[in-house]
């Protein structure tokens, strides 16, 4: 930045910054004693800023510096306007690593409460059956021989509506439980953190009610025909990775096409739960909610399609 030289007044001297302006030199003014001093920021503009100075001081009152606040004053909007815009583009990574305080993740710390304190009092799904029954999508049982107990008469009759997004709650072993609330607190706790509760809150409706019923229908579907695969057959399913791998499926989107929301995925965290997808089906470690994880997954993304509403500040 150098000085283009002083003007007697600083009215005068914004006048001839504002016409600087519009003639593409940034400049500003000073008051000094006196008089006003005048900069030119772009130091290679300094001849000509003092060509205008000299020119405006042989004429101030000309016409052409009373239009020029005016054009000045929308030239600094639109440039103001470009900078957010860039600033918006740029992806501070320490956010990456950040980890959020309880006080910004509330549900998440409680939905991660519930699922432990759901899974203690039910002996993972060993004890406490009036508990255990209560939650599952539907009290039917896996044995669905006898036509007029099919169904989610529960839901659909009597109104028990939870049952559509309860069995996120129930986990079947130490494992199960201490597997799904870690992805909960890394995954969950990003989105609720960077998107905040509500939308956090909708997320995870959507993707218990969807991947509940997915797997509902499969499961009944296979136990109804004797069908024997590595997908779990009947109701009697629970655990929150339907729900984890809309998580997942939400955050990789989002950090693929969204990259102003905050949320970041590395690629070998994306290829492992693609890789778990894959291995769950093999049926090595058992029946698996197989469906509920595939609609969990396919909700996550198409929810991260969805632009977020347009940051102010």
């Amino acid at each position: 930045m150098r000085q283009a030289g002083t003007v007697p007044n600083q009215q005068d001297a914004q006048r001839l910054v504002d016409y600087l302006k519009t003639l593409g030199i940034d400049a500003r003014a000073d008051q000094g004693e006196g008089n006003s001093i005048v900069w030119i920021v772009d130091e290679d503009k300094t001849a000509r800023g003092k060509h205008e100075l000299a020119e405006f001081l042989a004429n101030p009152q000309h016409e052409r510096y009373a239009k020029a606040a005016a054009t000045a004053a929308e030239l600094r909007k639109e440039e103001a306007a470009r900078i957010e815009q860039a600033r918006r583009n740029v992806i501070d990574m320490r956010r990456h690593w950040e980890a959020p305080s309880p006080r910004q993740i509330p549900l998440t710390i409680l939905l991660m409460l519930a699922s432990i304190a759901i899974s203690v009092a039910t002996d993972f799904g060993a004890g406490n059956p009036a508990l255990r029954d209560a939650l599952f999508i539907s009290s039917t049982g896996d044995d669905l021989d006898v036509p007029q107990t099919r169904g989610l008469e529960e839901i659909v009759e009597h109104g028990q509506v939870w049952r559509s997004i309860t069995p996120i709650f129930l986990h079947f072993g130490l494992l199960h439980l201490v597997g799904n609330m870690y992805w909960l607190y890394m995954l969950g706790g990003l989105i609720e953190s960077r998107g905040g509760t509500l939308r956090f809150a909708l997320l995870v409706l959507i993707a218990a009610v969807a991947s509940n019923l997915a797997q509902y229908f499969t499961g009944d579907l296979q136990a109804l025909i004797g069908l024997h695969t590595t997908e779990l057959g009947g109701p009697g399913f629970g655990g929150f990775s339907g729900v984890g791998f809309a998580l997942f499926g939400y955050v990789w989107v989002k950090s693929k096409h969204d990259p102003a929301s905050g949320m970041f995925m590395a690629p070998g965290t994306a290829v492992f739960f693609l890789l778990w997808l894959f291995f769950c089906m093999t049926g090595a470690i058992g029946p698996v909610a197989n469906t509920a994880h595939t609609a969990g997954l396919i909700v996550g993304m198409l929810l991260g399609l969805i632009p977020a509403r347009r940051r102010r500040l």
